[in-house]
């Protein structure tokens, strides 16, 4: 499998709040898309948000549903498909930390939201094809 690095661009949506609600739109889209960081530490990771209420394209009669898109972004790739098992190991420590605290912030900013049945994960790190940028932007 071929990896690619994909661009996008932020920019504030209201710049009267200290709120980190941004619009990004990716390198070959035409359009905005919310990108809502709903927590961070600075350090580690962040947690973004976003819903929509989408109209059904297929019927007039279905009505509108409901879309919404969690990204937990971490500094680190935490490859927890290729590493040994054990709860000792630093990078499985790492994610159930962050699998922790993204389940518990999710609870509180965005009830009713289906943690077990809507996440999953990606498959990161270099050693299975993931490129990084090696320079700053």
């Amino acid at each position: 499998m071929k990896s690619q690095i994909s661009y996008a661009t932020a920019q504030i949506r209201d710049h009267s709040t200290k709120e980190a609600r941004l619009n990004v739109k990716q390198k070959n889209h035409l359009k905005w898309g919310d990108f809502d960081i709903i927590s961070t530490d600075y350090h580690s990771y962040a947690l973004a948000y976003t819903c929509k209420m989408k109209r059904n394209p297929y019927s007039l009669w279905l009505g509108k549903k409901k879309e919404e898109f969690v990204w937990v972004l971490t500094r680190k790739p935490l490859d927890i498909l290729n590493v040994n098992l054990t709860r000792s190991n630093p990078e499985i420590k790492e994610f159930e930390r962050i699998k922790y605290l993204t389940r518990n912030i999710l609870a509180k900013k965005v009830p009713g939201f289906d943690f077990e049945n809507n996440m999953r994960r990606t498959i990161q790190a270099e050693r299975n094809g993931c490129d990084y940028p090696k320079d700053d932007l």
